[in-house]
């Protein structure tokens, strides 16, 4: 069974080393004795390939500083939906500072393309010597079934970039996701906009998504969790390569915004040693991309 696990990251405002962000900081264990427990991260997404089956259970590591005797601590476990369910203990093995808990999936509510969130929260002992980063005891965890989407031509745009420091628009197709899993948006992309802007020096097929409200205004809503390719490189100061990346960062003033037919994307160029990264390898820069298109349809 293939995971593949997307950390979601609280990027920091830095281009100034090339080290990679974590969606919150990682326990690195009590420097002294005592009793103490948390999650490696605060918050988890799980992606499960499309052409894989849904688990019906996901285990999850909690660790603790004492592992001279068997303990068992009490979990708070909080969702909306009935596709997910974890007990209300976990127990560690005496010997053992770790444990997993299990979280149950009932996949046949499962459906492909949405996420299934749950809030695991642990208690920790009120007569404690150690201290925990707060953000460490509970876990935003969510999982989802990837969906193949189908697309289709949607019109194009008209597009400039502020990165590429653009003085002539260029025509940039658009797509629709047919079957995108939302009554009420509909999902877009920008087909190998870098592609277009550089004639053809960037890689093709390195797509730009966004998400619109459906209905015939096309309002500009958001664009997708997480960071995408935009298949253009850099030097680091060590003359290394890097790959940019697109993101809305928080912190950071991202926006997507339209009036009438006129749209701008504005976004975080985020950065990574991998051209493939998990969300956590990619570091956001103090660099801003705006991508400004008349939308024809």
């Amino acid at each position: 069974m293939k995971f593949k696990n997307i950390a979601l990251s609280a990027l920091s405002l830095t281009m100034l080393a090339l080290t990679s962000c974590s969606e919150g900081k990682y326990w690195d264990g009590p420097k002294s004795y005592g009793e103490a427990y948390a999650f490696a991260k605060p918050s988890l997404t799980v992606e499960i390939p499309a052409d894989d089956d849904m688990p019906s259970v996901y285990n999850v590591t909690v660790s603790r500083a004492d592992a001279s005797t068997e303990a068992t601590i009490d979990v708070t476990f909080e969702t909306k939906t009935d596709c997910l369910s974890g007990p209300s203990t976990v127990t560690f093995e005496k010997g053992k500072l770790t444990a997993e808990y299990p979280i149950s999936i009932d996949a046949s509510l499962i459906e492909p393309g949405f996420d299934y969130a749950a809030t695991i929260k642990l208690t920790e002992p009120e007569d404690g010597i150690l201290s925990v980063n707060k953000d460490n005891q509970s876990l935003s965890f969510k999982i989802r079934h990837e969906l193949i989407l189908i697309w289709e031509d949607a019109g194009y745009a008209q597009l400039t970039s502020s990165f590429l420091e653009t003085e002539d628009a260029v025509d940039v197709p658009i797509q629709v996701a047919t079957n995108y899993p939302d009554s009420k948006k509909a999902l877009y992309r920008l087909v190998s906009p870098y592609w277009y802007l550089t004639d053809g020096e960037a890689p093709e097929g390195e797509n730009i998504e966004f998400i619109c409200y459906k209905g015939s205004l096309y309002k500009a809503d958001t664009l997708p969790d997480g960071w995408q390719s935009t298949g253009l490189t850099d030097i680091d100061e060590n003359g290394m390569p890097i790959y940019l990346f697109l993101g809305m960062a928080p912190d950071t003033g991202s926006s997507f915004k339209n009036s009438k037919t006129r749209y701008i994307i504005n976004v975080a160029i985020g950065f990574s040693d991998y051209n493939d990264p998990e969300d956590d390898e990619v570091t956001v820069s103090d660099v801003m991309e705006q991508l400004s298109f008349t939308w024809v349809h």
